[in-house]
Order: structure tokens, then sequence, then C-alpha cells
């Protein structure tokens, strides 16, 4: 192997190396995302069909709504608020907001210290996941990796 391509794998050795790194932080940090998610709403993710890890709802678990909040919240409100946020990608924002409202309803309540520890928590939780999606190994891995395979 001639000393350009030794450089050019290692440099991609790296690259993916970083990149199953990477992964491996977004897997365990969505896992305690969704640990402390339960804590806050119990049932959420039973009642909620839509995905936890969306922009509309990372946003509005950002917000720090409380339960109660989320339960008193007009309807078309919260279906509003997860149009605009989901950019009109919710196919029934109408029900996704029902049953959000029915998840915070049927779970059980935490004391405010308590309840707003899980929300700080939460609130770095979502950065740290939005901050690991933001990086461009993957793309940089393509581009090395074809200096290897033969034109076609």
């Amino acid at each position: 192997m001639s000393v350009v391509k030794e450089e050019q794998y290692v440099a991609l050795q790296q690259l993916t190396r970083a990149r199953y790194q990477i992964i491996r932080q977004i897997t365990q940090e969505k896992q305690r995302f969704l640990q402390y998610l339960s804590y806050k709403c119990n049932t959420f993710t039973e009642d909620v069909t839509s995905s936890v890890f969306g922009k509309a709802m990372l946003d509005l678990f950002q917000e720090s709504y409380s339960l109660e909040e989320l339960s008193q919240m007009d309807l078309e409100e919260l279906a509003d608020y997860l149009r605009v946020k989901g950019k009109n990608r919710f196919p029934d924002a109408e029900q996704v907001a029902k049953s959000i409202q029915k998840a915070a309803r049927s779970s059980y309540r935490l004391d405010k210290v308590v309840e707003d520890s899980i929300d700080a928590i939460l609130a770095t939780s979502i950065t740290l996941i939005r901050t690991f999606d933001k990086w461009q190994v993957h793309s940089a891995i393509k581009p090395s990796l074809s200096r290897f395979l033969p034109d076609g």
C-alpha cells in the first residue's frame, strides 16, 4: 500500500471510529431522555403515537410545560403548536394533541422541585441530542470512502 493510500485509510478509519462513538452517544442520550421522560410523564410513550424525538415534541419538552399545563391547555392551541413546530408534518395534529393531554392527565404528579429538576435534565438532554445530530462526520466519510473504490 502506498503512503498516500495508507494516509487515506487512516483518515477513513478515524472517521468511521468517530461516527461509531457518536452514534453510541446519541443512543445513550436518547435512552437517558426516555428514562427521565418516564419520570415526568410515565404514560407518554404508551399514549402518544408520534415520535418523541421529532422537532415538535422536543420543542414541547424544552418549553418545560408542567403536566397540569399540558392537560389544561386548549386542544386547538396545542394542535396549532404542534403544526407550527412540526412544520405541518403531523397528519392529524388534533389526535396527537389529544393523546398528549391524555398522557398528561393519566400520569402521576411530581413535586414541583422534582419536576423542575427533571425539566432541566430533559432540556439538557435535548440540547445534547440536537448537538450530536449536527455533527458532520457522516458526510465526511463518503468522499473518503470513494477514494478506495475503483472508478465506475
